[in-house]
């Protein structure tokens, strides 16, 4: 935070001394490289290294709770038309919904696909609605595909959300793949 603070001071003050139109056109070029770079510094709201592993199943629904939050926040500013804030909002889905992505790897690695009778509505819908979010990347639907598949057999998942799956990956060219 306080780079970002003192990156803002820095370009405030550089910018009250500029004067000529060569500087003005140096100002505008290390703005936008700045602007770009403090974005990129910008990470996600949720900690994505916390130790589910020893969470008991509360505290992961609590977790999920946490995680549908964080993914909906920046999502519901988009929708209001904020186009001023709306690079910084992009950037923050963008971390938001990887770190959301690792945080339901974990949850799946020690408890199993988030389903509803263990942990609830809301927790299943969180599971799904984070691969939904991946849903431009064919790998990450097809990793998790039999997991949701198996989620709906065992009635853990609704069927409708697994046919949002379906069409999504139709849509998505079969021989795409992750650079």
């Amino acid at each position: 935070m306080q780079k970002l603070i003192f990156s803002i001071l820095a370009l405030i003050l550089w910018n009250c001394n500029s004067k000529s139109e060569k500087q003005i056109e140096t100002k505008s070029l290390n703005t936008s490289v700045l602007t770009k770079s403090l974005f990129n510094q910008i990470g996600a709201d949720i900690n994505s290294s916390v130790d589910v592993e020893n969470m008991n199943i509360n505290e992961v629904k609590n977790l999920l709770k946490l995680m549908v939050k964080t993914d909906q926040q920046y999502r519901d500013s988009l929708e209001i038309g904020d186009k001023k804030h709306e690079a910084f909002y992009l950037q923050k889905l963008k971390a938001n919904d990887e770190a959301n992505l690792k945080l339901l790897d974990k949850i799946i690695q020690y408890h199993g696909w988030p389903g509803l009778s263990k942990f609830g509505e809301e927790g299943a819908t969180t599971a799904w609605l984070v691969i939904w979010h991946h849903r431009d990347k064919r790998h990450i639907l097809c990793r998790y595909y039999n997991l949701m598949e198996e989620a709906v057999r065992n009635k853990e998942m609704h069927p409708g959300a697994l046919k949002t799956i379906d069409k999504g990956l139709a849509l998505l060219s079969p021989d795409q793949i992750e650079y």
